[in-house]
């Protein structure tokens, strides 16, 4: 069968089903969407509530508790430990399958009465304010984080320690307000860099030390603006530069973004990978629209997936190998899985949710190491098959998921992060609003404007204040282990909140989009899809320009 052209029910933008894809709908037994890449994204990250978290009591132990439930949501939380443990099992909320009520209602009623899990955290330690946290120690509002230690204000972390306000970094140690980086130390302000140590305000580096307001290097050490000094050069210059004085921080902040510019993008950030397009790939084959992806074949239409074959329109897969997924977020382990939520470890699941160890289960909600069950109903393998039939005929497995599956309002997930639209439409398109998420405004104690300009001007009295963000006018302290990187980094306080921090990072990345451009090298013809806009000022190369000139 040759290629598809077919409009997007959604946004009404034309897209391409590609010939291989039927042959995957059709093993999945599933219809072909009627969503766009972006489209059918937005409503798989509408699943996952990765960083907005409330206080609520656990309602079987009666703890206070952080949850990712509002204290106002028709969901009976429960807090970790009584969730995990073995005092209920979720087949006593079983219940028979009706076929003269759709599916998806009788899912829901399900997910209303079985206990959810407050947060997800995992063998680890002081790491209560945060979610998606496991293998891991004394993290602070820290959010997808795993085997990292000492951790404060920051998203998607991966075996490092020592850090504060950072999004994707990996194997990292002592680094602050960084994007993308691997196998750095000593640094700040750094983005798409790897394997470097006392760089600052630079982006593209390799393999560098001792670097500012640079890019595009590769084995430097002692530059300044891509130009090199000597040490003692080099240190004066650093010394004007890191002077504890917030308004000098603005102005760094105004060059970093300046030098950005005048960089040579490459047109994606795609290593070791053949035959992909999509962005910050590494070790992935024969995949389309991937974002995010790490040692993943035949996958299409994904973000965040690790370890995984054969999946397409899904969202955060991995961590544990996955194969045959459709429709899916937060899969960790298993195959054979469609329109599901945080299932571990699961195979031939179908419309399931908060599933751990199960196989051939359909409708079912928190249940742990169980077999043929539908609507969290225990069935003998004929009994399963034969409901399974009369679903499969009514097509009600077939279709893709949409907002009545998800149990968060729009603008408390990934999909309000990186889809970000407006209330008014959010409504339109099926799914809830939350206009209660909670912050304290009007109790500060010291205004932007009274605040010392100077770190060196700070003392741990400010550990008692309560500060207003620039922005939101939220309400915001500094915490001990905070300060102490401002000192050792001579960086001033902070004067917006924590949470406006991390949205202004998570926007200085690129979206989960591609565009179709050519390279912007004079004289070249080379063309790429690339998740760079037309709009956008930078300047981005194709792969063989970009090597040409770096290297």
């Amino acid at each position: 069968m040759g290629s598809q052209s077919k409009t997007c029910q959604n946004c009404k933008k034309d897209f391409t089903i590609e010939p291989d894809d039927f042959s995957f709908y059709e093993k999945m037994k599933v219809d072909i969407p009627d969503f766009c890449p972006s489209c059918g994204l937005s409503r798989l990250a509408a699943l996952r509530n990765e960083r907005i978290v409330y206080w609520k009591n656990c309602q079987k132990c009666d703890n206070k508790t952080m949850s990712l439930y509002h204290p106002d949501s028709p969901y009976v939380v429960y807090c970790h430990d009584c969730w995990w443990g073995e005092e209920w099992d979720g087949s006593q909320f079983g219940q028979k399958y009706d076929p003269t009520m759709p599916l998806i209602k009788q899912i829901n009623n399900l997910q209303k009465n079985v206990p959810r899990e407050a947060l997800i955290i995992l063998n680890s330690t002081n790491c209560n304010y945060g979610n998606n946290v496991r293998d891991s120690k004394n993290c602070f509002f820290t959010f997808l984080v795993s085997d990292s230690e000492n951790i404060l204000y920051s998203m998607f972390t991966v075996s490092s320690k020592d850090c504060m306000e950072n999004h994707k970094i990996v194997e990292s140690e002592f680094v602050v307000h960084s994007l993308d980086i691997t196998k750095c130390y000593k640094s700040a302000y750094l983005q798409d860099s790897s394997d470097c140590s006392f760089c600052y305000f630079s982006f593209d580096l390799k393999n560098c030390n001792n670097c500012i307001f640079s890019y595009n290097l590769r084995n430097k050490s002692y530059c300044i603006y891509n130009q090199q000094l000597t040490k003692e050069e080099y240190q004066k210059e650093y010394d004007k530069i890191f002077n504890g004085s917030f308004q000098t921080l603005l102005e760094s902040i105004k060059r970093f973004e300046e030098i950005k510019i005048k960089a040579i993008h490459r047109f994606a950030s795609i290593l070791k990978s053949t035959d992909v397009t999509g962005n910050y790939l590494q070790n992935c084959g024969k995949s389309r629209l991937c974002f995010d992806g790490v040692e993943s074949q035949d996958v299409r239409y994904v973000a965040n997936i690790l370890h995984s074959k054969n999946t397409y329109f899904s969202y955060a897969i991995g961590v544990q190998p996955t194969e045959f997924i459709f429709g899916s977020a937060v899969i960790k382990g298993g195959s054979m899985i469609k329109n599901s939520f945080n299932l571990s470890y699961c195979t031939f699941c179908t419309w399931c949710d908060s599933m751990v160890s199960c196989n051939n289960c359909i409708a079912c909600v928190g249940l742990k190491k169980k077999e043929y069950c539908i609507l969290n109903k225990q069935y003998t393998k004929e009994e399963y098959n034969k409901i399974l039939k009369q679903l499969e005929e009514k097509g009600e497995l077939a279709s893709f998921v949409g907002p009545e599956f998800s149990t968060f309002a729009y603008n408390e997930t990934a999909a309000f992060d990186h889809y970000q639209i407006g209330k008014e439409e959010v409504l339109e398109r099926g799914y809830n609003w939350q206009n209660d998420i909670p912050f304290t405004t009007g109790k500060e104690t010291l205004k932007t404007i009274d605040m010392a300009d100077n770190i060196k001007d700070i003392n741990n009295n400010i550990l008692e204040e309560i500060l207003i963000c620039n922005k939101c006018q939220r309400n915001y302290r500094i915490v001990q282990e905070e300060l102490r990187y401002l000192k050792e980094f001579m960086l001033p306080l902070p004067r917006e909140c924590p949470q406006c921090r991390m949205a202004f990072r998570r926007n200085s990345r690129l979206p989960f989009n591609l565009w179709h451009r050519s390279c912007m090298k004079e004289g070249c013809i080379n063309e790429f899809e690339t998740p760079y806009s037309p709009d956008r000022q930078e300047i981005v190369y194709c792969e063989k320009c970009y090597q040409q000139e770096v290297y």
